[in-house]
């Protein structure tokens, strides 16, 4: 009932009708091969009335109204790998709207496919059957029911269907290496083996599986070693999976599995898979994966890989001249996503860059591809003159990445020009050439007398004669 002041009482009448339950979306398990799992399955009385409840681990083709849940739970149960581990599963006390904890075990040994069924029935604690209208019988479940022997129902049923998945034991060597520089593409060609598979239904015999770590080929070399036989009736399904979801993010648009070739040797049973890997990463990036293989009549293989992205080369060389000593010089540039959304982007230098270098914004978002794009702007405040500026600026979004190499360049210095309306020219006289005179050697030519000696000289000085006489 709706009340308001401008319509007054507005009145539904409702009415509904409960049916029986359809059968639960399926219980998928897996396990490591002569190992064990466990998972927990929750069952809630819907009901208003204290319940009895008995949980029955049986065959899905065996579970019809016409058994009940005690001769259920005698039959034989083909699938021995899976295991209820509860110390009362008859008659187990449950208040209205409580819960019960159901733990289901699977604890495989061959490489196959298991199946099972849980039936959780349901009795009113006072022995009463429940009321149901007949008319809506043909839609329900007839395995939703058990009936008494006046044909009413006197238990509920909700069936759970479980699938065993048992895995083989991982290889216990290195990963695949697969290796690529960022912003290029390699194809390369893998070869996985499988021992234990079943490839299809005429086989009879199931062996110790064992896991192989993949072989990694070129895909330009020609040929293929040709085994006793091809599988014909069996499909392998197959994933790449990552350790966590922003792994999965970056890499699913950068790796492509593609499957290439499926043999079997008819007589070791071994089983090869051929897979064309391609690997084309928009930045550095390393990540450990898995090639997961999956077989329709059971079993899953899990491969590990590691995936290496190198240093993309620079995308561009950024030259910035600088106007004078502590004066910023800004150059600008745009960029766009390569998606038609925009993206969020960081803009930084790396470590060792000159600090005279700021990039502006250092966070936002890229226009979309086709747009104007986003303007980021470089700056440069140099200190001093003669000194080697140099910067590598990275841009990152979620997949893509950008390197620049930044220079900073001292300003141009042209010498100043002077001009003169007058030429004057001179002409330069040869030097004279300066006798220098050896007084030395002059002097040893002069001949030396003592002074009695009778050899006498005169001098040639002017106006001067000198005698010396003997006495």
């Amino acid at each position: 009932m709706f009340k308001c002041p401008q319509l007054e009482e507005w009145i539904f009448c409702l009415s509904g009708i409960g049916l029986l339950p359809q059968p639960m979306e399926s219980v998928s398990i897996s396990a490591l091969i002569n190992s064990h799992s466990s998972i927990i399955l929750q069952f809630r009385n819907p009901t208003d009335e204290v319940v009895l409840v008995d949980v029955v681990l049986t065959d899905p083709k065996q579970a019809t109204h016409q058994h009940s849940a005690s001769a259920l739970r005698q039959s034989t149960n083909n699938e021995l790998a899976f295991c209820i581990p509860l110390r009362q599963s008859k008659g187990i006390t449950l208040l209205p709207k409580a819960t019960l904890d159901i733990p289901l075990i699977f604890s495989p040994d061959e490489m196959k496919y298991y199946e099972g069924l849980i039936m959780v029935q349901i009795m009113k604690e006072n022995g009463k059957n429940w009321n149901y209208d007949y008319q809506l019988m043909p839609k329900a479940d007839p395995r939703s029911i058990s009936k008494s022997n006046n044909e009413e129902i006197n238990g509920i049923r909700w069936l759970y269907p479980i699938r065993g998945i048992p895995e083989a034991l991982p290889p216990d060597v290195s990963p695949a290496v697969i290796q690529c520089q960022a912003k290029n593409r390699i194809e390369e060609r893998v070869e996985i083996v499988l021992t234990g598979a079943v490839p299809g239904s005429s086989a009879t015999q199931t062996k110790q599986p064992e896991a192989f770590i993949p072989s990694i080929a070129h895909c330009h070399q020609d040929g293929l070693h040709e085994t006793n036989g091809h599988i014909t009736t069996a499909e392998f399904l197959h994933e790449v999976m990552y350790d966590s979801e922003d792994a999965r993010n970056q890499m699913e648009s950068s790796v492509a599995v593609t499957f290439m070739k499926k043999e079997w040797d008819l007589q070791t049973g071994i089983v090869t898979l051929i897979f064309n890997f391609v690997f084309a990463p928009y930045k550095p990036v390393r990540h450990r994966a898995t090639l997961v293989v999956h077989s329709t009549t059971g079993g899953v293989w899990k491969f590990p890989l590691l995936l290496i992205a190198t240093e993309p080369q620079i995308d561009d060389v950024i030259n910035i001249e600088a106007t004078g000593l502590y004066n910023k010089s800004v150059v600008g540039f745009r960029l766009t996503s390569q998606t038609s959304c925009p993206v969020a982007f960081s803009a930084y230098f790396l470590p060792g860059s000159s600090q005279e270098f700021t990039v502006s914004p250092q966070a936002g978002e890229l226009l979309p591809f086709g747009s104007a794009g986003t303007l980021i702007t470089v700056g440069f405040t140099p200190r001093m003159y003669s000194k080697k500026y140099k910067a590598i600026l990275l841009i990152r979004t979620m997949d893509m990445q950008w390197t620049y190499e930044i220079n900073g360049l001292d300003p141009q210095y042209t010498p100043p020009t002077v001009q003169s309306s007058k030429t004057t020219i001179s002409a330069l006289k040869p030097p004279v050439a300066v006798r220098q005179r050896n007084f030395i050697r002059e002097n040893l030519k002069v001949p030396t007398t003592a002074v009695l000696s009778p050899i006498k000289f005169s001098s040639n000085c002017e106006n001067t004669v000198i005698k010396l006489h003997s006495y």
